[in-house]
């Protein structure tokens, strides 16, 4: 086993669950970089305008292991393995799972060069509940390589030269105010002016099912700067605008760590805060928020009043997304060629068989069969020597003609070889049903 990954804390289960589905929501793919202690989950939307990236530390698991000897090369990088997983399937497999009916989840992940074929490139997860019930699940992956954005080390560094706008605001405030913003908002603005911060959610137009709105609507919550938690805002003019979806996201997920602070009531969520650095209209802006165990960055492209993006400094901020690696299989080894020889014994053809059919046999054993005594037909309707079956070896008796005193003597009588008996006599000694008049169907219409 190369890496294993144990959690067995509510806390923590309950926050690898949240960080799933946050990345889920930016990106088809989600990203696993793997180190002895550090596990890193990405994702990078299509349009690169969104990156969001979970560091989870080593006091984050109970228990951390990643083995570098005899690693396979696809997705090894010096002291980390990347590969990338479907989002849509690790969310499936993670639904309707309460951390708190949870014992633990571990991640295991098999990347040994000499594992067979059947057994590479496979995440399997293993889920145990309090009920003792234990579910296991096998996800394939893709081995990757990508360059890491520098965005969060960049504005870090330059936060510390007072070269960048920082300011740390509690997640309640923008929380509780984008709850009373219309679901299908869109856009989200920060506007700097005269020592007072600005937080709009507009909507341009929503033409969808019931909701027709024509004109632009916008939310608004006005603040002093000094209000904020922290910041080196002074004097600044700046307005900035991003895309809503992914900054709730993020504010969901930091939204759950209230218990990571030993509290659930709605008090500890006032004390949650997040940093917001950024440097002017059309450059990325980073939301980040550190705990004991757990780093979490968002960065997200802006545009200014107009609409668009800085394009001078379009090539410095640049969103790699993974690359998935084609998978090196071993060459099988050709087998050994032989020198052909002949083949020296003859070959005997097999004896032809009789064409015989089965079913004749059958009915060769059937007219060789010789009844004892005469057949009881269905009611045991007729006693006559002229209703018992004939010997089936006496061919002559069967295509006997009567004679002519033999037919003058039945006038009164239904002969065997009659159709259908017409007599409107009332007067008869045995009686039969209306099909059974020794041996021949009697008209039903006398």
């Amino acid at each position: 086993m190369s890496f294993v990954a144990a959690i067995n804390s509510t806390r923590n289960i309950a926050t690898w669950l949240r960080a799933c589905v946050s990345l889920a929501g930016v990106s088809d793919q989600i990203s696993f970089t793997v180190l002895k202690k550090l596990v890193t989950m990405l994702a990078v939307s299509s349009s690169r305008t969104t990156h969001g990236e979970i560091r989870f530390e080593r006091d984050f698991f109970q228990e951390i292991d990643f083995k570098t000897n005899d690693i396979m090369e696809d997705g090894f990088d010096g002291d980390s393995y990347l590969f990338v997983v479907s989002s849509k399937h690790l969310v499936m497999l993670l639904r309707n799972l309460g951390p708190h009916s949870l014992d633990y989840v571990c991640l295991r992940v098999e990347c040994s060069a000499n594992l067979p074929s059947i057994r590479r490139y496979k995440l399997n997860v293993e889920i145990l509940t309090k009920n003792l019930v234990l579910k296991k699940y096998q996800i394939g992956f893709q081995p990757v390589e990508f360059t890491r954005t520098d965005i969060p080390t960049r504005y870090e560094s330059r936060l510390m030269d007072n070269d960048i706008y920082r300011f740390s605001i509690q997640a309640a405030i923008i929380k509780q105010f984008l709850e009373t913003a219309h679901a299908s908002t869109e856009d989200f603005r920060i506007e700097l002016k005269a020592l007072k911060i600005i937080f709009t959610a507009y909507t341009k137009q929503v033409m969808k099912d019931r909701d027709y709105l024509k004109q632009p609507m916008h939310i608004m919550i006005l603040m002093a700067v000094e209000d904020l938690e922290d910041s080196n805002l002074e004097e600044v003019t700046m307005s900035l605008n991003f895309r809503l979806r992914d900054f709730r996201n993020f504010l969901s997920l930091v939204s759950g760590l209230r218990s990571e602070l030993g509290r659930t009531d709605s008090f500890a969520l006032d004390l949650l805060t997040f940093d917001v650095l950024f440097d002017k209209a059309g450059d990325p802006i980073l939301f980040q928020h550190k705990g004991t165990d757990i780093t979490i960055n968002f960065i997200q492209m802006t545009t200014d009043e107009s609409g668009v993006m800085a394009k001078q400094d379009a090539g410095k901020y640049v969103l790699h997304a993974p690359v998935v690696l084609k998978r090196r299989m071993a060459e099988p080894e050709p087998a050994p060629v032989t020198k052909k020889t002949k083949v020296d014994e003859r070959i005997e053809i097999l004896p032809e068989t009789e064409d015989q059919n089965e079913n004749f046999g059958a009915f060769d054993a059937f007219d060789a069969f010789e009844p004892s005594g005469p057949r009881v037909t269905y009611g045991e309707r007729s006693t006559s020597p002229h209703a018992m079956i004939l010997d089936a070896s006496d061919h002559s008796a069967r295509n006997q003609i009567p004679n002519n005193d033999d037919v003058n003597n039945e006038n009164n009588e239904i002969g065997e070889n009659d159709d259908t008996d017409y007599s409107s006599s009332e007067t008869s000694a045995t009686e039969f049903g209306p099909t059974q008049a020794r041996g021949r169907p009697q008209s039903l219409f006398r």
